[in-house]
């Protein structure tokens, strides 16, 4: 008894060498005693401890034979634990096969036995046995019997998680999640219930990650929101009734990659921080913990933390190799970017050099470098970015980014505007780069650049092909817009429209790209005084409810122009009052809906021009007060000066209709004689030519005389004809002179 029980306790601390030499040397006790009485109860027992060192020992062979010295009709127990330690030998020696009649036995005597331990224990045994030969079904069907009322909490724990782990292992995470969802439901009160609601949540964050994943390869598949809802309600769950829980820090590490899913990023780097505090000190877990709380006070903007954080992980957890193959290469470019971010661009090249030193080959490499260049690029550094992305090409020739690299040199010169040596850059990428992803963009740039360079026949050429061959291409849109808008700069207003109506009919632009489209294709149409087509194109901008307001302003504008037109073009105008109010109305909303907008001072002139019309072609007076009300709304605004100098030249144009020559010199006197710098020429002359009016129609000759002279002054191109003018008023004038008062 006292040697088994000295061997016993060296057991107890795993001191498996100390036990196999008490047990095994011949001179020593337990064997000089043990040789008389082979049935004895301890030296049985002796022999299933020598047993278990020796296996523990990976002596295998010896372990055998010491169960073999063991007499058959020992106790049920001891029979059971000699099965149990033969399983264990076969499933190391990689015979698992041999082990199923010890598993059998097992399960006879531990029935037997009346002891749930040992029916537990050969669960675990038998699932094992089961997964070494591939059987997982029969497995899984092992380790649920210890999922069973009555079983002690640890080994529902283990059985448990050996469940989903191999379910998981099948990829069966719909029938892992299905299991512990009963496990959940018939169990409330379990004391594994911790574990079995945080597999529950792993699992749900698993499916959603990987419906997240698949995403992206099928069109319009969205990822259902409701698994992370269901998984933070089982973790909090957790949190509240097992505050206490071993398992806590992941808890809330799953919680924090929850909350990372749904984009609420300050409450994913609460949980990753708090993560941190429970899980294993310097294990992967924490080291993931770490690495997310960075990622998430990055996407907060609190670079300075984030980079510390970032740094923590690269000084502390380099023994890890997961870790360090996994997360050091992404910690450093996080880092990079983080620097960039903050504006820190000498800590940023200080992080690419710990990049190229201590990853050369790593795949943030070449991503880094090219960082840190466009990053100079963006900051009016195009010949520093240059120099970098040179650097580049030579270090890294077998690059996959060497492409994006090249491309980005083009954009340097672009930014430089050295056009031919962007355009030489580009056409040289085209060529080299047949295939590559890039070169839609590179296409598009191309063209741009010689449209930039004066070279507009060359870049029409170049955006027509870039529509033929990347029709589907986003840049496409942008490209037919190009081609429309040069056929309206050069008044081709019927190629101009067609061009307008591809853009939106055939290339799916965006809503604002495709508005503008309708809008200009309505342009052209008016220029080409096809009224009725232009009226359809802006009345589709305006009828769109989702249009923004300034293209909405633009639309109605254009819309109240064209139905103003149709008005005038129409030869009974007194019949078609409907149409005029039309008009009217157009240019009235913009003055309510969008008063901010600039063309609602625009807007108002507009008014007061087509109540001045109205008033010649219906002798109706009363429009010529509606008319001065809107020149005057314009005036009342913070206008520019052109749009206040027509105003003025309107309300002059009002007054003298109303037989007010002195109000109308008034209004006229505002742009003659005042902000006369700049002005623009049209409206000066108009001011000169009404003024001059008003004065010979009161017989002011001398007056009309120095306005003529002020025009030639202020416009010396007029100056033949105001002489002329002048002449003219002064021979009035000395006429009047001359006759008797």
């Amino acid at each position: 008894e006292a040697s088994y029980n000295e061997a016993l306790c060296y057991s107890k601390v795993g001191n498996w060498a100390r036990v196999a030499d008490l047990l095994l040397r011949p001179e020593g006790a337990f064997q000089t005693v043990s040789k008389p009485q082979p049935r004895n109860e301890l030296v049985m027992r002796g022999r299933l401890l020598l047993a278990e060192a020796l296996y523990r020992l990976n002596r295998y062979a010896e372990a055998q034979g010491s169960l073999d010295a063991i007499p058959l009709e020992a106790l049920p127990e001891i029979n059971w634990r000699r099965q149990y330690l033969q399983a264990r030998i076969h499933l190391s020696t990689g015979q698992a096969g041999l082990a199923l009649p010890n598993v059998t036995n097992m399960n006879t005597l531990a029935a037997s036995s009346g002891q749930r331990v040992l029916n537990a224990e050969t669960a675990f045994v038998e699932g094992e046995v089961f997964e070494a030969l591939n059987r997982r079904a029969e497995a899984v069907q092992a380790y649920e019997r210890n999922l069973l009322e009555g079983n002690p909490a640890e080994t529902k724990r283990r059985a448990l998680a050996k469940v989903v782990e191999l379910m998981i292992d099948q990829r069966r995470t719909s029938d892992a999640i299905k299991r512990l969802e009963t496990f959940i439901e018939q169990n409330p009160r379990d004391p594994t219930m911790d574990l079995a609601r945080l597999s529950f949540a792993e699992l749900l964050l698993r499916q959603y990650y990987e419906l997240a994943e698949t995403r992206t390869n099928a069109a319009g598949r969205t990822v259902p929101g409701q698994l992370l809802d269901q998984a933070l309600t089982n973790l909090v769950r957790v949190a509240a009734e097992f505050p206490s829980s071993s398992f806590m820090g992941r808890v809330l590490l799953s919680e924090g990659w929850c909350y990372w899913a749904k984009g609420e990023m300050p409450a994913a780097e609460r949980s990753f921080a708090d993560a941190l505090k429970k899980l294993p000190p310097f294990s992967e877990d924490q080291a993931v913990a770490l690495f997310k709380t960075a990622d998430a006070q990055f996407q907060n903007e609190n670079y300075e933390s984030a980079i510390a954080n970032y740094n923590l992980l690269l000084q502390n957890y380099g023994s890890l190799p997961r870790v360090k193959g996994e997360l050091f290469g992404m910690a450093l470019y996080q880092v990079l970017r983080a620097s960039l971010a903050s504006g820190n661009q000498a800590m940023a090249r200080d992080a690419m050099g710990r990049v190229l030193e201590n990853q050369p080959a790593g795949g943030f490499t070449d991503r880094s470098v090219l960082l840190v260049g466009q990053d100079l690029s963006r900051t009016g550094k195009p010949a520093e970015a240059r120099g970098l992305f040179m650097q580049f090409t030579r270090q890294f020739t077998n690059s996959t980014l060497l492409a994006e690299v090249q491309l980005a040199v083009a954009r340097t010169y672009a930014q430089e505007q050295n056009w031919n040596a962007a355009i030489a850059q580009y056409d040289g990428w085209v060529t080299n780069f047949t295939s590559h992803p890039l070169v839609p963009e590179a296409e598009f740039s191309r063209a741009l650049t010689y449209f930039h360079a004066g070279l507009e026949t060359n870049a029409l050429s170049l955006f027509t092909n870039f529509v033929a061959r990347f029709s589907t291409n986003q840049l496409a849109a942008r490209a037919q817009n190009w081609v429309a808008t040069y056929y309206f700069n050069r008044d081709d207003f019927a190629n101009a429209e067609k061009n307008y109506q591809l853009l939106y009919q055939k290339l799916n632009p965006d809503l604002e790209l495709s508005l503008y489209a309708r809008l200009n294709a309505g342009r052209a149409a008016f220029e080409l005084q096809q009224l009725r087509d232009a009226r359809k194109y802006f009345a589709e901008v305006v009828t769109e409810t989702n249009a923004p307001a300034g293209i909405a302003a633009e639309a109605w504008f254009a819309l109240g122009d064209t139905i103003f037109q149709q008005f005038l073009a129409s030869t009974n105008k007194a019949a078609n009052t409907d149409t005029f109010n039309e008009a009217i109305r157009a240019f009235t909303r913009i003055t309510q809906d969008y008063s901010t907008n600039r063309l609602a001072t625009l807007a108002w002139g507009r008014l007061g021009d087509c109540h001045v019309q109205w008033a010649e072609l219906m002798s109706d007076k009363k429009a010529l007060d509606l008319a001065a009300e809107a020149y005057t709304n314009v005036l009342a605004q913070d206008a520019e000066r052109e749009t206040r100098h027509q105003a003025e030249v309107g309300l002059a144009r009002v007054m003298e209709k109303k037989g007010q020559p002195d109000a109308a010199l008034e209004h006229y006197g505002k742009v003659l004689y005042a902000e006369t710098e700049n002005a623009d020429p049209f409206w000066l002359k108009e001011a000169a030519l009404g003024a001059a009016r008003v004065c010979e129609s009161t017989e002011q000759w001398e007056q009309a005389m120095n306005v003529y002279k002020r025009l030639a002054a202020l416009l010396p191109a007029t100056q033949p004809a105001m002489e002329k003018r002048i002449a003219s008023a002064r021979q009035k004038w000395e006429q009047l002179k001359s006759e008797p008062r």
